[in-house]
């Protein structure tokens, strides 16, 4: 199982970059810097609290806050999200986020959207903050090539180093407007790295030709990965304590960003953080007891014990059994088998594939199940939606509002009929966007409130000429 530290790996960003680039010749300063490192890189029992706003031409969009405890190799990570609602209204953030135990390699995550259940995974060990790798040395070694120049990078006003009263010292970094190149392309070669590492978004796979204005996308936050081409330092103003020991102990500022966007040209994204470092070497995360937390399996569908488990294909015989079921099961999805489909059935990281093909190949349908037959996801691959750009697709309201409801109680009971446990999760979708061509329309819903852990319910219907399922999944919201 792949656990997203995306803020934890930004609240470091933030505050090893300004640290990086204030290393001047000043050995009293570049200690900052190497304490830095030495936290994220080689602290083996320490714990972090951090929140962090965010705010995007002046407007909140996200309220985090961050609990963070390594103990060698077991931890626990706690990100609780906060979110204004998106129609703007004054009621409460909608509440998100996680809580991930990692004891060795068996990992446990309990989401607030799901209360009261767990799911299981596995990871390798990981007994520091962030995981070195090769590529993360050489973000580190940017960072000193940085620190080299430095000196002649910025002015003596830039950075101040004072006493904290406490037999420890304080650094601030102001940095303001004029921003060497070299820095903020070394903040775009981090910013990419942490996009893909974390955020499952590969810039060398995004075209600027294809990028949608950023009121496509169903959060801030995947609109600005999937909507920025490139990212500057407007400005930043970062305080960094050091205790007597030397160790780092608290982070926190403000800072600036400008982000060039494909369709919708500069816009601003403010954050305000603060990072407190405590308990070194007193940290503790015992085994997980689902009583201690009050959560139970029940109510998720089961997870493959192995992520990595080989493609194991059916005989004919079995094969022949699953496709008389795929041909019950079409039909309930809205679609007619060809008498001559091509079937493929196979079993693949421990769930059922069953990849359908009519002969001329002019038909595919793909789907897969839980081993118990609950269905996890669907996709009709030869369809009509997906083949234009996202800008053909509307955004705003259906003029039929009546037939927006009446689809959407259809869908959540398809989802009743073909996966009981993960409706009892679900409570009501909302319309997302609706397409329509040559007699065809497709709306497509997600669970609402939406899952910011990209792992939710989406399905995409065709309610026009005939009602059919086009896509579905239960682990993934867009």
């Amino acid at each position: 199982m792949k656990i997203k530290k995306g803020m934890a790996i930004l609240l470091s960003l933030l505050m090893v970059l300004p640290l990086a680039a204030a290393a001047l010749a000043e050995n009293t300063v570049r200690l900052f810097y190497d304490a830095a490192v030495e936290l994220l890189f080689e602290t083996s029992n320490v714990t972090l609290n951090g929140q962090a706003e965010f705010s995007l031409d002046g407007v909140r969009f996200k309220t985090a806050d961050l609990f963070y405890i390594q103990d060698y190799d077991n931890s626990c990570y706690q990100l609780n999200l906060y979110t204004p609602r998106r129609d703007g209204s004054d009621g409460p953030d909608r509440e998100s986020g996680y809580t991930v135990i990692a004891n060795g390699e068996d990992v446990y995550v309990m989401e607030v959207f799901y209360p009261g259940v767990y799911k299981t995974g596995s990871m390798s060990p990981q007994s520091t903050i962030l995981r070195k790798s090769v590529q993360m040395n050489l973000m580190a070694d940017l960072v000193r090539v940085l620190a080299d120049q430095a000196d002649t990078l910025f002015g003596e006003k830039a950075v101040t180093v004072q006493p904290d009263g406490r037999g420890g010292k304080m650094l601030r970094i102001v940095l303001e407007e004029d921003v060497p190149d070299m820095v903020n392309t070394a903040l775009n070669v981090f910013y990419q790295f942490v996009a893909k590492r974390y955020f499952e978004t590969d810039y060398d796979q995004v075209s600027e030709r294809f990028m949608v204005p950023m009121d496509v996308y169903l959060t801030v936050t995947q609109a600005i990965l999937g909507a920025t081409k490139q990212i500057s330092l407007k400005k930043t103003d970062v305080t960094a304590v050091r205790d007597s020991t030397g160790n780092l102990e608290q982070v926190k500022g403000d800072v600036s960003l400008l982000l060039n966007t494909g369709k919708d040209g500069t816009r601003q994204l403010d954050i305000s953080f603060s990072l407190n470092v405590s308990d070194r070497d007193g940290s503790h995360v015992g085994p997980f007891d689902p009583e201690e937390y009050g959560v139970t399996r029940k109510g998720l569908p089961e997870e493959p014990e192995s992520q990595d488990e080989e493609r194991v294909d059916f005989d004919a015989e079995q094969t022949g059994l699953l496709l008389e079921g795929a041909r019950a099961f079409c039909a309930q999805c809205g679609y007619t088998l060809d008498p001559d489909v091509i079937c493929a059935a196979y079993q693949e990281n421990g769930w059922i594939n069953i990849d359908l093909q009519s002969p001329d190949g002019a038909e595919h349908l793909f789907y897969y199940t839980d081993p118990d037959g609950k269905l996890i996801g669907l996709h009709h691959v030869t369809n009509a939606f997906q083949q234009v750009n996202m800008d053909e697709y509307h955004f705003d309201e259906y003029p039929d509002m009546q037939l927006v409801t009446d689809a959407s109680e259809k869908a959540l009971q398809y989802l009743e009929e073909v996966n009981p446990e993960v409706r009892q999760l679900v409570d009501k979708v909302a319309l997302d966007w609706w397409y329509e061509t040559d007699g065809e329309l497709f709306f497509t819903f997600h669970e609402d409130p939406l899952a910011q852990d990209w792992d939710g319910f989406l399905i995409v219907v065709r309610v026009k000429p005939e009602w059919r399922i086009e896509y579905f999944s239960i682990t993934s919201n867009g």
